[in-house]
């Protein structure tokens, strides 16, 4: 019977300091548990970056009648609330844009009269958008942008070569058409 009973404690201490070493009893758990949401959250809230400028110049410079250069006094404004402001100013007028930060969308605009006149194109700003937006999922992002007028089965062309997501590209635009070959 004494053994039985040492043998008892013996599994009693063994019981106590495994529950000791574990951080507790059982009840402690949910505890820990509960707060692990709360991290996630934030780890997620910090994982979502706003838009670089060039990103968010790229979606005004989609939509904008007039091209970069007739721009002047380019501002991007620093993301507030998930918004970021984009302004700037030409013959036409003052721009204003507000995108959504994240994701580039235009969520307000203010543009003036913008006559034919000045609508009228450079031609490589023209071929630049126009390589661009052939690209499927295109956001913003081309480096290395380099652009020349070339001759081609008797016509003038513009070369358009830049680096995106990994991959370099060199593509002809011919501004008679608008189409790239």
């Amino acid at each position: 019977m004494k053994k039985s009973l040492i043998g008892l404690a013996v599994a009693s201490l063994l019981l106590t300091v495994f529950l000791v070493g574990c951080g507790g009893s059982q009840e402690a758990a949910p505890s820990e548990t509960a707060a692990e949401p709360e991290a996630t959250a934030e780890a997620t809230t910090e994982e979502k970056t706003p838009l670089d400028s060039q990103a968010l110049l790229d979606a005004v410079f989609a939509v904008c009648p007039i091209d970069l250069s007739q721009m002047d006094n380019i501002k991007v404004g620093a993301e507030h609330d998930g918004k970021v402001e984009v302004t700037f100013d030409s013959a036409a007028g003052p721009f204003s844009y507000t995108l959504d930060a994240y994701t580039g969308e235009i969520l307000d605009k203010t543009e003036p009269e913008v006559s034919a006149e000045v609508k009228a194109a450079d031609p490589t700003e023209e071929a630049i958008n126009a390589c661009f937006n052939s690209l499927d999922g295109y956001n913003g992002g081309a480096e290395n942008i380099k652009v020349k007028f070339v001759e081609s089965d008797g016509a003038q062309k513009i070369e358009v070569e830049f680096d995106w997501n990994g991959e370099h590209h060199d593509m002809l635009y011919d501004p008679a058409t608008g189409t790239i070959g």
